[in-house]
C-alpha cells in the first residue's frame, strides 16, 4: 500500500472534526419548538396588601371631603377645634325603619398637640340610628369631644359607640351646641338630610382595620395605640390632619 493511500483515511476524518467545530451552536429545544421559541408574558399578580393600600387611600380621600363640609358651619368648626378625636364614616348604607344600617369602614385621627395625628383605619358591624324613617346614604362624623372617648379605639377589641357603653352623647344642632359649657362625649355630626329628629346614632362592633393599618404605614406592629402615640412614622403625606388644621 502506497504511502498515499494510508494517509487519506486520516485526512478525511480531520476535515469531518473541522467542520464539525464550525458548525454554530444551537440550544436544545423541546420537541417541536424552536431554536428561540417566544415566552409568553407571565401574569402579573395584584398584591392584597397593594389592594388595601389603594382603599386606605381612598378612604382618607373622601374623609378629606367631609371634613371640608363640616368646616363650612362655623359651629362645627368650633366644635372640632375642642374636640380630642374625629372618627369619621364615609358612607353607610341605606336605613329600613327602626333597625340598623350596614356598618362599613371608618378613619380615626387623635389630638396630638395643636393638630391631629396620623390616620386609624377601622371597621364596624353597623351603624344603630334608632326608630326613624327617612336616612339614605351618607356620611356620619363623631366628634371626640373627651379623652375617655378617644380611649375606647385604642384598647385593640371590638366595643360599641353608644350611649349605652357609658359615654354621653349629643346630636349636632345648628344653633347652640358649640356656646354651651359642658359637652357631650360625643357628638354626632351628619351630611345627610332627615337623619336627626331627636334619634340616637351609635357605632357598633368597632374594630381596628389590622389589614389596612399594615398596608398604609407598611409596618406590622402598626396598631392603633402605637399609631396615636407616634411611634409609626406616616410614609405618606397627612392629608385629613393638614385639612383638620384650623
Amino acid at each position: 500500500m502506497s504511502i498515499g493511500s494510508r494517509l487519506l483515511p486520516a485526512l478525511v476524518a480531520g476535515c469531518s472534526l473541522i467542520v464539525a467545530q464550525a458548525q454554530p451552536w444551537q440550544s436544545r429545544s423541546a420537541p417541536g419548538e424552536g431554536p428561540n421559541p417566544a415566552r409568553a408574558p407571565e401574569p402579573v399578580e395584584v398584591h392584597p396588601a397593594s389592594e388595601q393600600l389603594e382603599e386606605a387611600r381612598e378612604d382618607l380621600l373622601e374623609a378629606v371631603h367631609v371634613v371640608r363640609r363640616m368646616k363650612a358651619d362655623p359651629q362645627v368648626l368650633q366644635l372640632l377645634q375642642r374636640a380630642q378625636g374625629l372618627f369619621i364614616v364615609n358612607d353607610y348604607a341605606h336605613a329600613a325603619l327602626g333597625v340598623g344600617v350596614q356598618g362599613g369602614e371608618g378613619v380615626l385621627v387623635t389630638r396630638r398637640g395643636n393638630d391631629f395625628g396620623d390616620p386609624i383605619f377601622f371597621n364596624m358591624g353597623a351603624l344603630s340610628i334608632g326608630a326613624q324613617a327617612g336616612a339614605t346614604r351618607g356620611e356620619i362624623a363623631f366628634l371626640l369631644m373627651t379623652e375617655r372617648a378617644v380611649q375606647r379605639f385604642l384598647d385593640e377589641r371590638t366595643f360599641s359607640l353608644t350611649a349605652g357603653a357609658g359615654l354621653s352623647f349629643a346630636n349636632y344642632q345648628a344653633r347652640g351646641m358649640a356656646a354651651t359649657g359642658k359637652l357631650s362625649d360625643v357628638v354626632v355630626w351628619t351630611g345627610a338630610p332627615g337623619l336627626y329628629a331627636g334619634i340616637n346614632v351609635g357605632a357598633l362592633g368597632v374594630l381596628p382595620d389590622g389589614e389596612a393599618n399594615r398596608a398604609y404605614y407598611g409596618r406590622d406592629d402598626a396598631t392603633a395605640l402605637q399609631i396615636a402615640s407616634g411611634r409609626i412614622p406616616n410614609p405618606h403625606r397627612n392629608v385629613l390632619a393638614m385639612v383638620l388644621r384650623i
